[in-house]
C-alpha cells in the first residue's frame, strides 16, 4: 500500500512564482494557524502529532500530513480561497454546498475503503454509498 503523504507531493515547486496560484498559496500557508491544527488533532486522539514539512497543493485544496507518535497518519485537507480570475464562477459554491459535497466525498471514500471495492480495478460491482 502506498504511504500517506506521497513522495509525489511537490508543494509550490511546479508553480511559477509569477502565477496567481503561487501568491494565493503562499498567503494561505502563512495565514493558517498550524499549531492550532496540531493541537486540535492531538486533543481529538489524545496522542501527540507533528505536521509533515511536505504538502501538496492543487487548484482548490492544500493537503498536509499529520503524523501521530503512535504511527497513525491523518491528512489535513484545506480548501484554498477562491480565485475567480482563474476559474470564473466554477468556485462560486457557498460554504454550505461545499461542505455537503466534501461530506459526500468522504462517505464515498470511507465506503470504498471499508468495502474493499475498486471502482476502476478488479471489482466491477456497482458502488453505491449509504446515506446518512
Amino acid at each position: 500500500m502506498a504511504e500517506l503523504g506521497s513522495g509525489n507531493w511537490v508543494g509550490l515547486e511546479q508553480i511559477d512564482e509569477d502565477d496567481e496560484l503561487y501568491d494565493r498559496t503562499t498567503a494561505f500557508i502563512g495565514a493558517i494557524k498550524w499549531q492550532a491544527l496540531t493541537s486540535l488533532a492531538t486533543r481529538m486522539r489524545a496522542v501527540d502529532c507533528q505536521l509533515s514539512e511536505k504538502y501538496s497543493v492543487g487548484h482548490f485544496n492544500l493537503v498536509r500530513r499529520l503524523q501521530f507518535t503512535d504511527g497513525v497518519s491523518w491528512i489535513a485537507r484545506l480548501r484554498l480561497p477562491d480565485l475567480p480570475s482563474m476559474f470564473g464562477q466554477r468556485e462560486a459554491l457557498n460554504a454550505e454546498e461545499c461542505m455537503r459535497i466534501e461530506i459526500a466525498t468522504m462517505k464515498y471514500l470511507r465506503y470504498i475503503i471499508n468495502a474493499g471495492a475498486h471502482p476502476h480495478g478488479r471489482n466491477t460491482r456497482k458502488l453505491t454509498c449509504p446515506s446518512g
